[in-house]
């Protein structure tokens, strides 16, 4: 089972932090902008 999993992790690793990062960026901008509060 280490085995497969080790595999898995190492070929989808890149992809996972990136959709991680851009997640995150995408939240933080979310609250950035209903703290400013801009009108629309």
């Amino acid at each position: 089972m280490t085995r497969h999993s080790n595999k898995f992790g190492s070929r989808y690793k890149s992809r996972a932090e990136i959709a991680g990062g851009i997640i995150l960026v995408l939240i933080g901008l979310k609250i950035f902008l209903e703290g400013v509060d801009i009108p629309k």
